[in-house]
């Protein structure tokens, strides 16, 4: 791999935040502008989710660029690259929909959308920061802030 295609994999773990919160917000839009006085939010729409796509198009790409370094577990690897990949091709057909007013099938697609980014952010963290990354430090928390059992206990 040239020094050039690992360096722009190496933006992948940058550029990966881009469509997450675009395409979120396309989301957030979408809900409130149900309401009657958030009816104007509708009209930009289209626009956060064309930016989201594109963005998620070259997240794809720099994830690819990436992935060739042989660093990654490859099970898990795969299901990232190809939820991503998903996420970029729902986005993409998203915006088409909008556009082109195919309201049932849009509303279809982009509730696809938020499960869709949240396994592929599941799996990049899974694959960055290792299996148990959430809940890591949750334990030393809890017994951290417990009392021992002596001090528990009932008087006679």
């Amino acid at each position: 791999m040239s020094a050039f295609t690992q360096m722009f994999g190496r933006l992948h773990p940058l550029l990966v935040h881009l469509p997450i919160g675009i395409l979120l917000l396309a989301l957030l839009f979408e809900a409130v502008s149900q309401k009657e006085r958030y009816r104007a939010v509708q009209a930009a729409i289209p626009f956060v989710l064309l930016v989201g796509a594109v963005a998620a198009v070259f997240s794809c790409l720099t994830g690819w660029l990436l992935s060739q370094n042989g660093e990654y577990e490859n099970e898990l690897l795969s299901c990232h690259q190809w939820s991503g990949i998903a996420v970029a091709i729902v986005s993409l057909s998203a915006y088409w929909l909008k556009i082109r007013q195919h309201r049932t099938a849009y509303f279809l697609l982009s509730t696809l959308l938020l499960p869709g980014i949240l396994l592929t952010g599941h799996w990049g963290i899974t694959l960055t920061h290792g299996e148990d990354y959430l809940a890591k430090n949750s334990e030393a928390v809890v017994l951290e802030n417990e009392e021992p059992a002596e001090n528990l206990a009932v008087p006679d």
